[in-house]
């Protein structure tokens, strides 16, 4: 529907007995041959757990 926006998506994963979890962003982007047709997605992860947890943190301290 929109060929030329990329697409992000939070990911999470449990970890250590599902009290923590791991964080990934994913973008999804179109890859297109010169004449404009689709050949293939690119997806880029990002490791964003620590930003996650700082945010976190941040409103957990904001509550108290």
């Amino acid at each position: 529907m929109h060929p030329d926006k990329s697409f992000p998506i939070d990911i999470r994963k449990p970890t250590n007995l599902e009290i923590n979890y791991h964080w990934t962003l994913w973008v999804f982007s179109l890859f297109k041959d010169a004449d404009g047709r689709p050949i293939g997605i690119l997806c880029k992860d990002h490791d964003i757990s620590e930003t996650k947890m700082v945010n976190k943190k941040l409103r957990m301290s904001e509550i108290n």
